[in-house]
């Protein structure tokens, strides 16, 4: 669990946060048996099963090793949330290269209006072009304003370390 650390592959990082999932079912699982193998030795302890010794020391044994998975637990958690930031960060940086490769596309619509020429059929094709340039960077605001400044903050409060080069992609974009 130490050793699995996150990196900026997202593949990995999600290749990551499966293992952890699936060591939090399985200990929500065993901890069930647990609960009913402690319950049991109680009975067999308090009904003075000939073998109460031995019952005592499994059952000691069981509580001594599941806390020691407990404890493995919270550090899997611990990671988990590091994973999951991780992701976070690895899918802002992503969506934030869509939206400058959206707002790039935009520009070329607008570079070539020099060739539709003054007549009539050059306006109103200029006039097209325009009102989907319009409605485009309508949506890319939204998405800048709403999704990508609001994640920005908080992933640059979360992880410090990786804040200048948020702030700095996150500003490239925004202005």
């Amino acid at each position: 669990m130490h050793t699995m650390v996150a990196t900026e592959d997202i593949e990995e990082v999600k290749i990551l946060k499966a293992r952890f999932d699936t060591f939090d079912e399985e200990m929500g699982a065993n901890q069930d048996k647990v609960v009913v193998v402690t319950q049991l030795a109680s009975q067999l302890v308090s009904s003075e099963h000939p073998n109460c010794a031995e019952v005592t020391d499994r059952e000691r044994h069981l509580k001594d090793r599941w806390d020691v998975l407990m404890a493995l637990r919270g550090v899997a958690d611990e990671k988990k949330d590091v994973l999951q930031l991780a992701r976070d960060i690895n899918a802002w940086h992503i969506d934030a290269q869509e939206t400058a490769a959206w707002i790039r596309d935009n520009e070329k619509p607008v570079e070539s209006t020099d060739e539709l020429g003054n007549d009539l059929g050059g306006i109103i094709t200029l006039r097209r072009r325009l009102g989907g340039l319009e409605r485009d960077m309508a949506a890319i605001e939204a998405r800048r304003r709403d999704v990508l400044h609001a994640e920005a903050d908080r992933l640059s409060k979360a992880k410090l370390s990786e804040a200048p080069a948020i702030r700095e992609k996150a500003d490239n974009i925004f202005f």
